[in-house]
């Protein structure tokens, strides 16, 4: 088999009758273009998002309509050659998968799944970026992208300890809550992760002192990494193999809730497409951080005069655009800051953080995503802001890269935080 043809067959083997609906149920009015940053910062045709869903469309509309196969370019259809393969791979990592374009749909469909289809055929032919190709590896094989080692994870814990002064439950079977980091914190974010243990810690001290609630939480020696990152590149057998055994192994620890810190696309595919791509519920919630304190706010009892700074939050894109959490974000931070300042656009309509989609992590991009931040730069320069909250460590880094280029002078945090330090 060619590997035209094991493309073809990989793309059409993922488009279920959801995925057809929104291939055909595409106007072409292009209404998405101006929610999408590179189009609003190139403005050519090769970033308007309906353009992938067109290359996919065309593979699908000759395979499996008899239209397609008859009128072929008539029908918006055509045969796929090897010469397609470097269009696509240029395609497929023009767009950050931020979901702006299905916001702004007039026919409500998901363009970024034509993304993931289309980067799926652009795997198979082997054409990755080689960093997102690594660290796809590297998680197939170790668990996590970096190869942090369980002996790394488990002496973090310990110092976390030391520096924090409480102990951090490990593998508690049973716990309310079971706690997961993405895949950058420990590295890149350490303050993110320790500033969770302290809130958690905290929560459940307070709900078993004030309200009686023996609330317990932990971490897992074996999960300490939520990224997913083979799903991202469309590497769809691979990410669904990675996934049954996260999901296995969190079982085993019986936890009633999953709580995720820093994780932006892992907290997606845990929280809402792992029910599809397991064709059965899990048998635990899926909750982010900033949702569970959120929820107990008046347990929390957090003093805001900690925090006098103005502060601004950026959504992001796979946390609030897909996964529906941003109330919870500005719930908590009103509660944590004394001056929160709100960005315009915000909440589902937010400019990404232009690292989106893996594109951070790949060099070649980095002169084109720092273009794209001239939007987000405008938003976060109005607000007038000292520090910005995110609940993403990616964006927290793209946002540091981003704001220094630009000349902002702001301080780039977790949400979280601002809330470790509002604790009394």
């Amino acid at each position: 088999m060619s590997k035209v043809e094991q493309a073809v067959k990989t793309v059409l083997s993922h488009v279920d009758a959801y995925y057809a609906f929104c291939l055909e149920g595409c106007f072409h009015c292009h209404v998405c273009a101006y929610n999408c940053p590179f189009f609003n910062t190139f403005h050519t045709w090769e970033y308007v998002p309906v353009m992938i869903g067109d290359e996919v469309r065309k593979i699908y509309r000759y395979v499996s309509t008899l239209s397609g196969r008859i009128l072929r370019s008539l029908a918006s259809a055509s045969k796929p050659s090897e010469r397609d393969f470097e269009k696509w791979a240029k395609m497929a990592y023009n767009c950050f998968m931020c979901g702006g374009c299905s916001v702004a749909c007039a026919s409500i469909l998901e363009e970024p799944p034509f993304t993931h289809l289309l980067r799926s055929a652009v795997h198979t032919a082997g054409l990755t970026p080689k960093p997102l190709a690594d660290y796809a590896l590297n998680e197939l094989e170790t668990g996590h992208p970096l190869r942090l080692s369980k002996e790394e994870w488990l002496s973090f814990i310990e110092s976390s300890k030391s520096e924090l002064g409480f102990d951090i439950p490990i593998d508690l079977e049973g716990a309310d809550y079971l706690l997961i980091p993405g895949w950058l914190e420990v590295k890149e974010s350490p303050s993110t992760l320790k500033a969770a243990f302290k809130a958690l810690n905290h929560l459940t001290s307070m709900l078993r002192i004030y309200y009686g609630v023996k609330a317990t939480w932990t971490v897992s020696s074996e999960i300490y990494c939520l990224a997913f990152i083979p799903m991202m590149i469309g590497d769809f057998d691979g990410g669904e193999q990675l996934l049954k055994k996260v999901v296995e192994k969190i079982e085993k620890l019986k936890p009633k809730t999953v709580v995720v810190v820093g994780a932006d696309y892992g907290f997606r595919v845990l929280k809402v497409m792992s029910r599809k791509l397991l064709k059965e519920p899990l048998p635990f919630q899926v909750k982010h951080i900033l949702t569970v304190l959120d929820e107990n706010l008046c347990a929390l009892n957090l003093n805001k005069h900690a925090n006098t700074d103005p502060v601004t939050y950026h959504d992001p894109c796979q946390i609030a655009r897909w996964s529906g959490v941003y109330r919870e974000a500005r719930g908590v931070l009103k509660a944590a800051v004394e001056n929160y300042r709100e960005m315009y656009p915000s909440g589902l309509l937010n400019w990404c953080c232009m690292g989106g989609g893996g594109l951070y992590e790949i060099p070649e991009k980095r002169d084109t995503i720092l273009k794209a931040f001239a939007l987000k730069a405008d938003q976060i320069y109005k607000t007038r802001a000292k520090i910005v909250a995110t609940a993403c460590t990616t964006c927290k880094l793209m946002l540091a890269e981003g704001c220094k280029h630009y000349g902002i002078p702001v301080e780039i945090v977790d949400a979280i935080e601002l809330v470790a330090k509002a604790i009394k």
